[in-house]
């Protein structure tokens, strides 16, 4: 019994190594959102360095059949037997999925990053504003498993707010808590679902001296049930999808939105993106270097005095369901991801005429990313 036992194995082993090995590689992941690694190409200098294995070991993990499958596998069993996370993420009450506190020494970048707005501000030709967002970590911290909360994210916000100058500083702390009970966070995400956003576009349009559009304006339309995000893909558990929400204003207003200063839309919203797995992209058309969104108000004397002004918004991804509110104030608006984004920004601004700059970011990527060291650098160049 048992020579069979292991015959049946065997042949079982060998059947799925072949298929393994003959079935496509795929070119994107697209549970993980990411692109697979591709084969990498033999050299006995990489062979002996070790790196060839390395990479060919990561390009058959990414090439095995089923993978999505063994993936989900091992994250329901890991959640079934007690653990409180995997794969960098906290599994939550209430079905969220939180990433989780990775105790980095982050001060350099933070004080590099402080810095470089503080640069920006000097310059008297801009009105500079910074909108910190907290994440679903600190906010929703009741949900966390015990033992997991660290509260770095409140003093992130008090070292900014402490070495900040001549910037307006926007903190969304008390507005988001005092809320915390509604739908501010995707469960299955590291963003804020539309609701959330809405709530920091009030204390954002406040702080700026202008007063918010109310909800009433807007019909808030479910545009899909099924959405799952970045922090799913890590940890593929078995969750309830997040709803993709759309404020479509009642009042008569038109857009013309140019990414990259190629592609053009007359929507702030990406249709086609409602279909596919990374469904926040619906918001802004993802991630691009630069967006220009131009606004045409026809509803109202106030708004459109409002809608003569023009703004620059340097963000991160969160700001891509806040922006459709913002753009209702203003004729112009430019979006600068400096990801993606290599050329010199205040000089683009003086030749626009561009005065108010607003940055968007929420905490971990204004701790993590060192792209803002470029603000930096194009002042010194100039």
């Amino acid at each position: 019994m048992k020579k069979i036992f292991v015959i049946i194995f065997a042949c079982f082993y060998l059947s799925f190594s072949i298929y393994n090995f003959l079935v496509p590689a795929k070119e994107f992941l697209e549970n993980e959102n990411r692109y697979a690694k591709k084969s990498p190409e033999f050299s006995f200098e990489n062979l002996f360095k070790g790196t060839y294995t390395s990479d060919y070991e990561g390009y058959i993990t990414d090439k095995t059949a089923f993978r999505d499958k063994f993936v989900s596998l091992k994250s329901n069993s890991e959640k079934l037997i007690g653990k409180k996370d995997n794969n960098g993420v906290y599994f939550c009450d209430d079905g969220y999925l939180i990433k989780t506190y990775d105790n980095k020494d982050y001060s350099q970048i933070l004080s590099g990053n402080i810095d470089a707005i503080n640069q920006l501000a000097k310059d008297k030709n801009f009105n500079v504003s910074f909108s910190l967002i907290p994440t679903a970590y600190e906010i929703l911290k009741d949900k966390l498993p015990k033992y997991a909360y660290n509260d770095y994210q409140i003093d992130v916000m008090d070292e900014v707010l402490l070495n900040l100058e001549n910037v307006n500083f926007i903190n969304h702390l008390n507005t988001l808590n005092e809320n915390k009970d509604d739908y501010l966070y995707f469960r299955t995400d590291h963003h804020q679902t539309a609701h959330g956003s809405y709530l920091v576009y009030l204390d954002i349009i406040k702080s700026l001296g202008k007063e918010p559009v109310g909800k009433e304006n807007f019909d808030i339309k479910v545009m899909s049930s099924s959405f799952f995000g970045t922090t799913w893909s890590k940890a593929t558990v078995n969750v309830k999808g997040d709803e993709i929400i759309k404020y479509e204003p009642k009042f008569d207003i038109s857009y013309k939105v140019n990414y990259d200063m190629t592609n053009e839309s007359d929507s702030l919203y990406s249709e086609k993106n409602i279909a596919i797995k990374d469904k926040y992209t619906y918001y802004l058309d993802g991630n691009h270097g630069i967006t220009t969104i131009r606004t045409n108000y026809r509803g109202g004397e106030k708004l459109s005095k409002e809608n003569g002004e023009k703004i620059a918004i340097i963000k991160d991804s969160y700001s891509h369901s806040i922006i459709p509110f913002l753009a209702n104030h203003y004729s112009e608006i430019v979006v600068f991801d400096l990801r993606y984004y290599n050329l010199n920004i205040p000089s683009y601004l003086r030749e626009n005429n561009i005065k108010d700059v607003l940055f968007i970011y929420n905490v971990d990527n204004f701790i993590e990313d060192n792209n803002l060291r470029k603000i930096s650098a194009y002042l010194q160049s100039k």
